[in-house]
């Protein structure tokens, strides 16, 4: 039981190399948000949003570049959606450093 409690932080290890927590907040076609488990995308990180992504990659969030943001993780050519999850705002303050943007 002991060596299989050793391997818990390896396995976590190996998780935030090769997935994402995809947090999309309550926006509107999503009126609730999801929570996504996907396979790491090449500029996504361990926990993020479509909102954490338009702000490294653009500096701030618009509708447009949230679309894009979600447009090209939700593309089934990156690998699919391994788990859809309920949105988290706790998650999703974690993708963004404690920030939110209007919905």
């Amino acid at each position: 039981m002991k060596k299989y409690l050793l391997l818990l932080p390896v396995a976590a290890l190996l998780a935030s190399f090769s997935l994402t927590i995809f947090v999309i907040p309550p926006i509107g076609g999503l009126p609730d948000g999801r929570t996504l488990v996907i396979l790491k995308r090449e500029k996504t990180r361990f926990i993020d949003s479509p909102d954490a992504f338009c702000v490294r990659e653009r500096g701030g969030v618009s509708p447009e570049c949230r679309a894009a943001a979600l447009g090209g993780i939700l593309d089934q050519g990156n690998g699919p959606v391994l788990l859809t999850l309920p949105y988290s705002r706790w998650l999703y303050l974690m993708s963004t450093d404690g920030a939110e943007f209007e919905r």
